[in-house]
């Protein structure tokens, strides 16, 4: 809000670079101000960088059929469709000529301070085409005539006043939907995150909210991609304040992906084609003892998940030792076996390798072993190794992992 606004923008200039600045967007949150201060506040703000300003892809805004009533017709039944009219002339520095009606000879130049945005050339060459006309009825100054069919994707771009992207009314009710609404205080509505996450180009993005707050941005994330068909992914961290994670944020989430009953007792069909996973974040004691060390690779274990995203544990289907070697399916026919050290870490391979025979995937299964040397599991998986991709441990894991194992002799 007000209070935030200039800090934010000197903290994200310095981080993102000030040439990477693409807009200070103000979304109108509320329609009156409760006469809260001198000049009650009715918007907050939304700033928007980019990590390289010259690949930015900012996505416009499918215009409405409202909106295309409203602006487009076609008065003249051209056979290139509905068309509107825009200036032709910009008031920067450009071509200044005369340009002849030639219907009836009138001249025109542009109005003072302005010039026209294309060369003579391209002004005949536009006229000969019917894409500059002089007014609707042939007698007023030269405009533009431009083609529903020939804008961008029938996109509008994204300007900076935002009035009608949901308020904080809407937020508030679809918690009170989902969940008891006092468990949090004007949350944000899906519709305005959906559109921010519909600026970004790539449906396979991953969007990172590190304030979760209620879950609005996650919510918005699987409801955008059962619109569009996208696979993004999300990731919210929240510090649980007030178990607002446990009882707010995960519960909400959770039941928008199972479905639920309104506040009316109806059943709310669930976004059912997505995976939700709850997290907690803690430190594993440094000293190099069995128990830390199991620690270490327990915790590790769910890092690998996260980074290959299979999160389905059938270990147990497989009558493996879960404290020796774990077996991941995620989605499709995507594996993970990770190996731990132990002493019958022989058998336990020996094992794995009937399991892999046996595992129906089209695509290399991914093997991480928790081992003192890189390459000691290569031998015991030889008979199936062009069925598995060895990965090498993150750094970060491996070293600690290392460093704790050195005790263990």
């Amino acid at each position: 809000d007000d209070n935030e606004q200039a800090q934010l923008k000197m903290l994200c200039d310095e981080i993102f670079g000030e040439e990477n600045f693409t807009g200070n967007i103000v979304w109108k949150k509320k329609t009156n101000g409760n006469n809260m201060g001198l000049i009650p506040p009715v918007h907050d703000f939304i700033v928007a960088y980019s990590k390289g300003i010259e690949v930015a892809d900012i996505q416009g805004i499918e215009f409405s059929d409202e909106y295309i009533k409203s602006k487009y017709s076609n008065l003249d039944n051209d056979s290139r469709g509905d068309w509107t009219t825009s200036d032709l002339s910009a008031n920067h520095v450009g071509p200044y000529f005369e340009i002849i009606n030639p219907q009836n000879g009138q001249s025109h130049f542009p109005p003072k301070g302005r010039y026209w945005v294309f060369n003579e050339d391209e002004v005949k060459k536009r006229i000969d085409e019917g894409r500059i006309i002089f007014g609707k009825n042939a007698n007023g100054k030269p405009i533009q005539k431009k083609f529903l069919s020939e804008r961008m994707n029938n996109k509008k771009r994204v300007e900076t006043w935002w009035d009608n992207h949901g308020l904080n009314s809407d937020g508030s009710a679809e918690v009170a939907e989902l969940i008891d609404a006092k468990k949090f205080v004007h949350p944000k509505p899906t519709k305005l995150i959906k559109r921010i996450l519909g600026m970004i180009g790539s449906k396979d993005s991953i969007i990172l909210d590190f304030f979760a707050g209620s879950g609005t941005t996650l919510h918005a994330t699987m409801a955008l991609n059962a619109e569009d068909g996208g696979r993004r992914q999300c990731i919210l961290v929240t510090n649980n304040e007030n178990n607002i994670c446990e009882e707010v944020t995960y519960e909400r989430n959770k039941r928008v992906i199972e479905g639920y009953y309104n506040a009316k007792g109806a059943f709310v069909p669930g976004l059912s084609g997505n995976n939700l996973r709850y997290y907690k974040s803690g430190y594993v004691p440094s000293g190099r003892s069995e128990v830390n060390k199991r620690l270490l690779t327990q915790a590790s274990t769910e890092l690998l998940c996260l980074k290959e995203n299979c999160y389905d544990d059938i270990t147990a289907a497989h009558g493996l030792n879960p404290e020796q070697a774990r077996v991941y399916q995620g989605e499709g026919d995507a594996y993970m076996v990770v190996v731990y050290y132990s002493r019958q870490q022989a058998e336990v391979c020996e094992a794995l390798v009937g399991i892999i025979k046996g595992l129906e995937s089209s695509q290399k299964i991914k093997l991480y072993g928790f081992s003192p040397e890189k390459d000691v599991l290569a031998e015991e998986f030889y008979e199936v190794q062009d069925r598995i991709e060895a990965v090498a441990l993150p750094d970060a894991i491996y070293n600690a992992y290392r460093a704790t194992f050195r005790v263990m002799g």
